[in-house]
């Protein structure tokens, strides 16, 4: 896999971030919470879907991490709400990723391989990546979330939570820690003040809606009584301005062809059998025109519905029913397209919470279900299906 090289937006964002981490480093009057602590260094990454907010975001750590001192490598505690998201960027920061280049040298593993070893090696910059689930929990050590434990089976009188807290090297000196939390508008205060009890030294979040719960809201309006403003501005020719975010141009994002300029919705209402007839000649042309451009693309036909339903009448589709008699929307799609139109069952997914009695009446071999949520999204992803039948809840 070739290394993906920043685009000069991008480049310019992480820059923006680093040059204003090294402003307030340098600040002899950076602001603090008391004589001894002073407030993390906060930026928040402002871009719509489609922008690259990781690697600009991984990129910024990697600079971030030179400008401390070499001998306490930096630890960075990367979070994201869906164990999807967490995981497709463990498969870009690991060896061979297309965003490892970016992160050299650090070392990326799960927040969950995490060793008190690991956090006492001061000479090893480590991106330890987590689900929100994996530490947002009020108990802590009377819970139930392994980090928030100290485990039986060791000899260390610690939980992983208190070490990234202290995250002491062997010799005794503190490492810093830099917080990344990609999707930050799903950032709760119960969120936030579990992970500031860490005393953070940089603390980065990414969104396209972005949001501030209490405690970070108070940190912001702590900073902002210093002189830093919350406005963003994406035209500024100063990059070290005291600007607590940093916004990617959207035009810029359109015009490098990272996201689409134009989608083409079709709304319809009528029998199903008519609907799917149009989809499928809408794919069938899409195809031959992917062919005809050498687009080099294959299309993908995704079919929104209800799913434990009659679609007769509105009620509940009985489980206890043959697979043939049953009535739910997924169900029919799914027919309809193999015993109708001879799509391969093979090519087609059905990726919802169906309901299914799986002992008297179990689903045909060839019916691919995946209703374990982010549990099955790693495998349906990898599976290349061309018509994806998908719940409507889920969209």
């Amino acid at each position: 896999m070739s290394d993906i090289q920043l685009l000069p937006f991008q480049v310019r964002a992480s820059q923006q971030i680093v040059n204003r981490y090294l402003k307030v480093l340098g600040d002899p009057d950076r602001p603090a919470y008391t004589a001894s602590r002073p407030v993390p260094y906060y930026q928040a990454l402002s871009a719509i879907t489609g922008a690259g907010k990781t690697p600009v975001l991984a990129d910024a750590v990697a600079n971030i991490r030179g400008a401390m001192q070499a001998h306490r490598q930096p630890i960075v505690l990367w979070i994201s709400k869906g164990k999807a998201v967490v995981d497709q960027t463990y498969a870009n920061f690991e060896s061979g990723g297309k965003y490892h280049h970016l992160i050299d040298p650090f070392e990326a593993l799960y927040l969950s391989e995490m060793t008190p070893q690991a956090v006492e090696d001061g000479g090893t910059a480590f991106i330890a990546l987590a689900t929100v689930g994996t530490f947002n929990q009020k108990e802590k050590g009377d819970g139930t979330l392994t980090v928030h434990r100290v485990r039986e089976d060791s000899d260390d009188s610690e939980s992983l939570w208190s070490r990234l807290g202290s995250r002491r090297t062997a010799d005794g000196e503190r490492r810093p820690l830099i917080v990344v939390y990609d999707e930050g508008h799903n950032l709760t205060d119960a969120q936030t003040e579990l992970l500031f009890e860490l005393d953070p030294d940089a603390f980065l979040v990414a969104s396209a809606t972005m949001r501030t719960p209490g405690r970070l809201g108070r940190l912001i309006d702590r900073l902002k009584q210093e002189g830093w403003s919350d406005e963003p501005d994406e035209d500024t020719k100063d990059d070290i301005k005291s600007c607590l975010v940093t916004a990617i141009s959207s035009k810029a994002v359109v015009k490098a062809e990272l996201v689409k300029k134009q989608i083409v919705l079709g709304g319809y209402t009528g029998i199903m059998e008519t609907m799917l007839d149009d989809m499928l000649e809408s794919m069938a042309t899409t195809r031959q025109k992917a062919i005809d451009l050498r687009a080099g693309f294959e299309p993908k036909a995704i079919y929104v519905c209800k799913t434990n339903v009659n679609q007769d009448d509105g009620t509940t589709d009985l489980v206890s029913r043959p697979f043939a008699e049953r009535k739910a929307p997924p169900i029919l799609i799914w027919r309809y397209l193999v015993e109708q139109k001879s799509v391969n069952p093979a090519d087609i997914a059905v990726y919802c919470d169906l309901k299914v009695d799986r002992s008297d009446h179990p689903l045909p071999p060839d019916f691919k279900l995946f209703s374990g949520g982010e549990e099955d999204f790693a495998v349906f992803t990898a599976g290349s299906y061309k018509h994806i039948i998908f719940n409507l809840a889920l969209q």
